[in-house]
């Protein structure tokens, strides 16, 4: 089953003025949006064997095989091959032909990229399933259990999809990303760092814990970035009253993967680790939000050395996740601390309430309404 994605509007609109360099970890969807939503007069993809052994021996093939008319051509998975790159820098120059590049990782191709930053070809993400394309099938407990990876959400057997890709993926190919000489010392790392969703980061004690150095816990992270499986939030510094921690916030891009690194059964509401699923699950759907969006949308987190926090600041909103279904006003220490700190828009508690209401300024919305709101762009800057 495949359902149409939000995100194709930006990708199309951009194409009629430059090329695309479409980037996301794997099974988010970009093949089959290429495939279900795109018209393209040819595809190169690069997991094909044969077509990348074609392509590595002679890149000028890539020019050489095209017929006058193509004028809009894919190439998947474009960090197998960064060579390539040269290439289709020439052929958007003289040719002008429009490309869609594909990649699930932005490391190989930073020093190639840089060539064709300037006004020729446009980067932006894809996520795995956002709310406005799986409203229709919205289900909350099997979201918390099992993330919403397409090939995932219409699996019978999502555990055994998760397993497969987080074995498969993670272990092996970022593995390779790694450049690192243990694979015990990466697998270790990983367990670990999954323990960090929707925290905040601490270097040496995760280091201590991984048994790394602090200099290869800092690039593990930064390939966990380069290849979009987990983002760092900066912590909002603009506060007038309290001192802003110096630290970042974690949030990954699927929860159904960090369940799966932390060997986390099926979501259930008794779960100790229920509260971190909703926070996982809200902050992925955060960053999909801010990087589809055509504004620059500011998503920060906050914590104070005296150690109030708010989960995420959107803009000029401050948004705390709380697993409880009935909020109540000792649940708001962290956004009446932020309150006095600046001016806001909205303060918002996303929970697992019935019904949406208010305690004084503050907003308390059950999780469904929230997402709404927010793919509405009720929080989206002026």
């Amino acid at each position: 089953m495949y359902l149409p994605r939000i995100i194709n509007k930006k990708i199309t609109s951009t194409l009629t003025q430059k090329s695309v360099l479409l980037l996301g970890p794997r099974q988010t969807g970009k093949s089959s949006l290429i495939r279900e939503e795109l018209n393209p007069d040819r595809v190169f993809n690069l997991l094909d064997q044969s077509t990348f052994l074609m392509l590595t021996r002679r890149p000028s093939t890539l020019r050489e095989s095209l017929k006058e008319t193509d004028r809009f051509v894919v190439i998947d998975e474009i960090q197998k091959l960064p060579s390539l790159m040269d290439e289709v820098h020439l052929m958007i120059e003289e040719m002008k032909v429009r490309f869609l590049l594909t990649g699930s990782s932005a490391r190989k191709l930073r020093r190639s990229y840089t060539k064709l930053m300037g006004g020729r070809t446009r980067s932006i993400q894809i996520h795995p399933f956002v709310y406005p394309e799986i409203k229709a099938q919205f289900d909350l407990k099997k979201i918390l259990s099992f993330g919403t990876l397409p090939n995932v959400f219409f699996s019978a057997e999502p555990n055994a999809e998760l397993t497969d890709y987080v074995g498969d993926y993670l272990q092996q190919e970022i593995l390779a990303e790694a450049l690192t000489r243990g694979v015990e010392q990466y697998s270790r790392f990983l367990s670990h760092i999954a323990s960090c969703a929707v925290q905040t980061v601490n270097i040496d004690g995760l280091s201590r814990d991984a048994q790394l150095s602090p200099s290869s816990t800092r690039r593990y992270l930064e390939i966990l970035s380069d290849t979009m499986i987990a983002a760092q939030l900066e912590c909002w510094k603009l506060g007038t009253k309290r001192k802003s921690a110096s630290t970042t916030k974690l949030v990954f891009f699927d929860v159904g993967v960090v369940n799966t690194l932390l060997d986390i059964p099926q979501y259930s509401p008794v779960n100790p680790n229920a509260g971190m699923q909703l926070e996982q699950y809200i902050g992925q759907e955060l960053l999909a939000y801010r990087d589809y969006s055509d504004k620059k949308e500011l998503l920060n987190f906050w914590r104070s050395t005296d150690k109030f926090e708010v989960d995420f600041i959107l803009n000029d909103t401050a948004i705390e996740v709380k697993h409880s279904d009935h909020i109540s006003e000792k649940e708001l220490k962290g956004l009446a601390a932020i309150d006095q700190e600046g001016d806001w828009a909205h303060k918002i508690v996303v929970s697992r309430d019935p019904y949406r209401r208010k305690i004084g300024s503050f907003e308390v919305l059950p999780v469904q309404d929230f997402l709404e709101d927010l793919w509405a762009g009720r929080f989206s800057r002026s």
